[in-house]
């Protein structure tokens, strides 16, 4: 996929919620093909926990397992998150991740809740 995504121009977001509409993450991913966004997202999400997992870049993380099951604390989760809200410019509910404590469950309200518009997401 090229370069890795680390830093999406401004799309029609969710007025609901607060999104830096300059940052350069949320300008890159507005530049791909709306196809590529949510694939682009959730590299940088996987490699936010891989990183704080220090797992290697080869080793593949769950999807759909609960990331309490790979020894996440609340304290490791919330620092995730603010990582998170610094590279993508928003803030985001901590609620929702414990709520729905999967890589997966966390994308679909990344698509559905914070950027509907950009990633196509719908029916939080």
């Amino acid at each position: 996929m090229g370069e890795p995504l680390r830093t999406v121009t401004a799309a029609t977001l969710d007025p609901a919620v607060e999104v830096d509409r300059f940052n350069p993450i949320i300008s890159q991913l507005t530049a791909m093909p709306r196809s590529a966004r949510r694939v682009a997202l959730e590299e940088l999400v996987i490699t936010e926990f891989k990183a704080t997992l220090i797992m290697p870049d080869d080793e593949e993380l769950p999807l759909d397992q609960s990331y309490f099951e790979f020894g996440f604390t609340s304290l490791r989760i919330t620092e995730i998150k603010q990582r998170l809200e610094r590279l993508l410019g928003c803030e985001m509910s901590t609620t929702q991740l414990f709520n729905n404590p999967t890589v997966n469950q966390f994308m679909d309200y990344l698509a559905e809740v914070i950027f509907p518009d950009l990633l196509g997401g719908s029916s939080y």
